[in-house]
């Protein structure tokens, strides 16, 4: 993981030129294209970006539900259509989705579309396994609670119930995730793909 965050931040500025909004979809397709004529080809996709807004299910608009589906299910879609045939075409690829125990959860009052589009990536996990072997592998990865920017617990007090209510008794980093995905997109799980581990 080192070595290729040191070759990204060698290729300086040409690394970001493949930046853009995934959840507006002239956007997508054009980090696609651009990726693809920048580097050439493409050997591993993590689809990790989503939306999670703690709305109450009362409340939910038809545009809070569209935000929400557009990035965390459609931009995976169509990021794999896109860079799908560069990887067929060198007869290798890796895609890992970025699931969520949520898809697995009943989610109550708050967040359940994001439940709901969580669940509809590890079909599309499942499926696109299916659809681009023997050439590409396709698994997900479903995280519980994580510390990250986007999710901290300051709380002690709120840190050690959580923690409590967890097998290990300890909230994963997101650093626990990234060997999960660096694991993935290795040698070492050629023989798997189909899969979400939660």
């Amino acid at each position: 993981a080192q070595e290729v965050l040191r070759e990204v931040e060698s290729l300086g500025s040409q690394a970001f030129l493949a930046r853009g909004d995934l959840s507006d979809f002239a956007s997508l397709t054009t980090v696609t294209s651009d990726f693809l004529r920048i580097f050439g080809r493409v050997d591993i996709l993590v689809n990790n970006a989503a939306r999670y807004d703690r709305i109450p299910f009362p409340t939910v608009s038809l545009d809070d539900w569209q935000k929400t589906l557009d990035l965390n299910l459609r931009a995976p879609f169509f990021l794999a259509q896109g860079l799908a045939p560069s990887m067929v075409a060198q007869g290798s690829g890796v895609i890992i989705n970025v699931s969520s125990d949520a898809a697995y959860l009943a989610i109550k009052d708050t967040g359940i579309e994001y439940g709901i589009s969580k669940a509809g990536l590890d079909a599309l996990t499942r499926s696109l396994a299916s659809t681009l072997a023997p050439h590409i592998r396709v698994n997900g990865i479903a995280p519980g609670y994580t510390l990250t920017g986007f999710s901290s617990v300051s709380n002690p007090v709120q840190r050690m119930k959580i923690e409590s209510e967890l097998p290990l008794r300890r909230i994963n980093t997101s650093e626990d995730i990234a060997h999960l995905a660096v694991f993935l997109a290795s040698e070492k799980s050629k023989g798997i793909t189909g899969q979400t581990f939660v």
